[in-house]
């Protein structure tokens, strides 16, 4: 739970996830109670049951791919803000 705190601003505001991340990186930000989280919250944020075993590794596995999916968001940078090429020596754009 306290992971999702240490987001970067953008991660824990941006809406560019796929569902699946964004209704994972709500539920861990609004958590009150971790076992609710981890056996109601979040299973029932992948639409994923904990019945069995094998449908528990597939919950284990869909909630480290959203995971990973919102610790990996970062804005993308703008065309505008990348920086003009100038030739090797150059007094980069300086003008006398």
């Amino acid at each position: 739970v306290g992971g999702a705190a240490r987001l970067p601003p953008y991660a824990r505001q941006t809406r560019s996830l796929s569902d699946a991340a964004r209704r994972v990186r709500d539920e861990l930000l609004t958590a009150r109670d971790p076992r609710d989280l981890v056996f109601q919250d979040l299973p029932a944020a992948l639409g994923r049951s904990l019945s069995g075993p094998k449908e528990a590794a597939a919950y284990a596995e869909a909630l480290r791919s959203a995971v990973d999916e919102a610790a990996g968001a970062y804005p993308a940078r703008p065309p505008s803000t990348t920086l003009p090429d100038f030739p090797p020596g150059s007094r980069a754009g300086v003008v006398r």
